[in-house]
């Protein structure tokens, strides 16, 4: 077993799917230090040129360096949080089919919270399908499958919403939304 591995997994990322794992290095992959997706001047990209990880043109100079700040829990939480604001931002700016906002404005921080977690695990395209109604059945099933391990159980969440993947990895995410 490689070093990383072993750091992978005694951090409790020896569950997640095979899609989200680094696959050069065999680590979980978390969304929020994927570098491509930082400005240059978030966080991540601040601490990975101190740490000349990253040059001064924005080219990654050590990427398994790169990739081991998931293991920092400052870089981390703070990565998690820049891009859920930005994925936050994307959404609030959608709108439904006749105009009307995605997410209500001036809603009080517990319900932002329920938004921001959605885009947090769905992204601002996968959290507008879900708001909207329109994730095919076809994308859902996949979705259920990386969340829903046990095959018998996705089927019976699926049975139970009219034989709807959509329905039911809709209501697998909308219990944080449900009083949204």
């Amino acid at each position: 077993m490689r070093d990383a591995d072993a750091k992978s997994r005694s951090l409790g990322y020896a569950h997640w799917p095979e899609h989200r794992r680094q696959p050069e290095q065999g680590l979980g992959q978390c969304r929020s230090l994927g570098y491509a997706h930082w400005p240059e001047r978030s966080y991540v990209n601040e601490q990975a040129k101190s740490l000349e990880q990253v040059n001064d043109a924005n080219q990654v100079v050590d990427r398994a360096a790169l990739l081991d700040l998931r293991f920092d829990a400052t870089t981390s939480i703070v990565a998690a949080a820049e891009l859920d604001k930005g994925y936050f931002t994307q959404l609030s700016a959608r709108t439904n089919d006749d105009g009307t906002p995605l997410v209500p404005a001036d809603l009080p921080a517990d319900k932002k919270a329920q938004y921001i977690y959605l885009v947090h695990h769905e992204g601002a395209n996968g959290a507008a399908q879900i708001l909207k109604g329109t994730l095919t059945d076809a994308r859902a099933e996949g979705l259920l499958k990386n969340h829903v391990a046990d095959a018998d159980k996705r089927q019976a969440m699926i049975d139970a919403h009219d034989g709807s993947a959509a329905k039911a990895y809709t209501a697998y995410c909308g219990s944080t939304l449900s009083s949204a």
